[in-house]
């Protein structure tokens, strides 16, 4: 333990910076908390190095002792049980510091809220958070609290309720909800239970006029933004939430930073909801993060073409863009952002990826494409070519990811800034993964899943391949003599059928600088005897890394 207090306060500071961001994030409770503070007591000294965000959020957390089922199996008056990380926070003397009240209320428990209460009883209330400006619940909690109370009851405490936590936390600018304790996109939630407590949906009335970052998820009170006059940096939005307050331009584009739409649909389009210039276009002028998620569970045979009805939209300050499902509705919708910004998200079903226009990878920086595979994997795919004309668009492109369904093997490439990429595919032959390598000089990490390295196993295409021969002859001969790849450090690779593990043990004495070779579990051993034969026993040899 001494030998602990001995290491230099940044070392001692870096590793619980580490420590911390692995077990704290947005959804995190108190269970995530106690890990936190137990690192403070290894030793006296470690609480000095603490990050200070981890005294950044405020949480309130409840527990009880009833069943799930609100209706049928809670008891009115049964024993619910309050937690917080307000003594940690205290003691740590970072009472400054704290940006974001948040109240954890998992589980369907249909007893009185007593949030006010409860925040007295835990010494919240005793005096003013004027540093917060986020109040946010986490899970179904706040909906069924109260269900099991009589009308005339819940009135009586609702207002009364509201006003204390508008005392306490005067300075909210911000509120929402999250249904869930693990990070996913959210659109709301979709039918909250008849007879839910309306203590989320009055206070969110309540601080609307206040709100600087605002989530318009159901349940919202959508009558209440014909009248909001803010200006936002934050909107996260359901498209349902506005359908029947007509085409009312609601919100100010001009301080917007991040912007997330949700649900949308060919005849739901959002644009319409910002207020344009004075020269009719209509500028984002600071928007950094688009997220754009069209329906997932509604899919149009025919999609139709995607079009702003004339409106000139630009996003001159554009970072990171995600769109998801779009061509399940419409065609067309990526032409909208003629310069992909420098990270850019396309998450779509693997066989309506050819409707998206290939020039968008040209000027993204980091390249994800998250697939998903048909619901019937009997239907033939689109032919091979209609998609590997992304591989064959030029792109500035440093880091690209195909990955949750299985995509055409790159045969050819004009990816050539490639540092890092990851994908997976049906096959991966040992004359196509070589070829591959000699098209990215720069590349230093490559991570490959695939069903065999054998194009005799017909049983794993999933992509026409009768094309992959011609695109090879296009790839100039590798010369014997000379390195595949001069700069690649980190191979893995995963081959679920077959793998060629002399192959891939021969092929390493072409890539000098390689230092990293990952296999499957059962290959490991045998690679590295491989390698040995190869005198290649520089390279290190691991298990294939599992991915959540």
């Amino acid at each position: 333990m001494d030998s602990l207090n001995l290491l230099g306060a940044a070392i001692i500071s870096r590793v619980l910076d580490i420590a911390t961001n692995n077990t704290l994030h947005k959804h995190s409770g108190m269970d995530d908390f106690r890990h936190v503070v137990e690192l403070t007591t290894v030793c006296r000294y470690w609480k000095d190095c603490m990050p200070p965000y981890a005294s950044e959020t405020l949480i309130a957390e409840r527990s009880y002792s009833c069943d799930v089922a609100p209706r049928d199996s809670c008891i009115p008056g049964h024993e619910t049980k309050w937690s917080t990380n307000l003594n940690y926070i205290v003691t740590m003397g970072k009472r400054n510091l704290v940006k974001e009240m948040r109240v954890v209320m998992l589980g369907l428990c249909g007893c009185r809220l007593r949030l006010t209460s409860a925040l007295a009883a835990l010494n919240i209330s005793t005096a003013q958070w004027t540093g917060v400006e986020e109040l946010f619940f986490i899970g179904e909690g706040v909906f069924y609290a109260g269900m099991k109370i009589a009308l005339v009851e819940k009135a009586t405490h609702l207002h009364t309720d509201i006003s204390r936590m508008v005392s306490t936390f005067p300075g909210i600018c911000s509120m929402g909800y999250h249904a869930f304790q693990h990070s996913c996109f959210s659109s709301g939630y979709p039918s909250h239970p008849d007879g839910a407590s309306p203590f989320y949906f009055t206070l969110q009335r309540a601080m609307l006029n206040r709100a600087t970052k605002l989530l318009c998820m159901f349940p919202f009170p959508s009558d209440s933004l014909l009248y909001f006059t803010g200006k936002l940096s934050r909107l996260d939005l359901n498209i349902n939430v506005v359908k029947d307050l007509g085409r009312v331009p609601l919100f100010d584009p001009d301080i917007l930073e991040t912007v997330r739409l949700y649900e949308l649909t060919a005849t739901k389009d959002p644009w319409y909801l910002f207020k344009p210039s004075r020269n009719g276009a209509l500028t984002f002028p600071c928007l950094r993060e688009l997220v754009i998620l069209y329906y997932k569970r509604l899919e149009q045979a025919t999609p139709s073409l995607y079009s702003t009805g004339g409106l000139t939209i630009v996003f001159p300050a554009l970072e990171r863009l995600y769109i998801s499902d779009s061509t399940k509705h419409v065609v067309g919708f990526h032409g909208l952002f003629g310069e992909a910004p420098y990270l850019t998200n396309i998450s779509e079903p693997i066989d309506r990826l050819p409707f998206i226009d290939p020039e968008i990878v040209k000027t993204a920086s980091i390249l994800r494409f998250f697939g998903e595979e048909p619901v019937n994997p009997i239907e033939p795919r689109p032919p091979r070519s209609r998609f590997t004309q992304f591989y064959e668009t030029p792109s500035v492109a440093i880091d690209a990811f195909l990955t949750n369904a299985t995509f055409p093997f790159p045969a050819l490439t004009r990816w050539y800034n490639l540092r890092v990429l990851d994908f997976r595919t049906d096959v991966a032959t040992l004359p196509e993964l070589t070829c591959l390598l000699s098209q990215l000089p720069k590349l230093w990490y490559l991570s490959i899943v695939c069903l065999t390295m054998d194009r005799r196993d017909v049983t794993s295409w999933q992509w026409d391949r009768s094309t992959i021969d011609d695109e090879a002859r296009q790839i100039p001969m590798v010369d014997d003599l000379e390195p595949v790849n001069i700069k690649l450090q980190s191979l893995h690779f995963r081959s679920d059928r077959f793998i060629d593990i002399e192959g891939l043990a021969e092929l390493t004495k072409w890539l000098p600088s390689l230092l990293e070779l990952t296999v499957l579990n059962f290959y490991v051993d045998e690679m590295r005897e491989e390698l040995k034969n190869v005198n290649r026993e520089d390279v290190e040899v691991s298990e294939f890394p599992h991915r959540g």
